[in-house]
């Protein structure tokens, strides 16, 4: 019986290239860094930047140069904000929005409710025209009240959108992309 021979794969193919594009992305991605590391992350994925998540283990890592002033013997460069902090900020700051939507989206759906246990009116339910038109303008005053009210939620909730949109790209643009734990706007009340 023949055996096949094991097929020659040259040492470039055999290797995982998402690990070295991850890398060089990073390093070409954020040159003002001071220090990069290449992980993984608990869930599996890699990790290439200057900030890495929780529990990331780390396979590689680069330091910048000392900074051309302390080489040269003068005042040391201050070191930059560290990213996680910008990262923290802008956390925070979704966490706040995601929270306000909620809420938004809780008083939404209350005032729908309200809307909708309005009762109906019709004038054979009342005893003189006087009666049923007064009532159908009490009714009316309250549901012109309850979709106005609707109308600010949804305003807000517009504006929390461009907010959100805003906040996306300020921070994308600050990190030169976005982390994969960014994703979109989590509203546990919006259906």
């Amino acid at each position: 019986m023949a055996t096949k021979s094991p097929r020659r794969v040259s040492r470039w193919a055999a290797r995982p290239v998402t690990l070295e594009v991850a890398a060089l992305t990073a390093f070409v991605l954020v040159p003002a860094a001071h220090g990069l590391v290449l992980c993984k992350t608990p869930d599996g994925k890699t990790y290439a930047g200057d900030a890495p998540p929780a529990g990331c283990v780390v396979s590689s890592s680069y330091e910048r140069n000392a900074p051309r002033d302390a080489i040269d013997g003068g005042p040391p460069a201050p070191e930059p904000a560290a990213d996680s902090a910008a990262d923290a900020q802008a956390l925070t700051s979704r966490r706040r929005l995601e929270e306000r939507v909620n809420q938004l989206a809780d008083q939404l759906k209350s005032i729908n409710r309200q809307i909708s246990s309005v009762p109906e009116i019709y004038p054979s339910q009342y005893q003189t025209t006087d009666l049923y038109v007064r009532a159908l303008h009490e009714r009316n005053a309250v549901l012109s009240e309850l979709y106005n009210q609707r109308g600010e939620i949804k305003i807000a909730l517009d504006s929390a959108a461009d907010e959100f949109k805003n906040l996306t790209e300020d921070f994308r643009r600050s990190r030169g992309s976005l982390p994969s734990w960014w994703g979109p706007l989590r509203c546990s009340q919006c259906s």
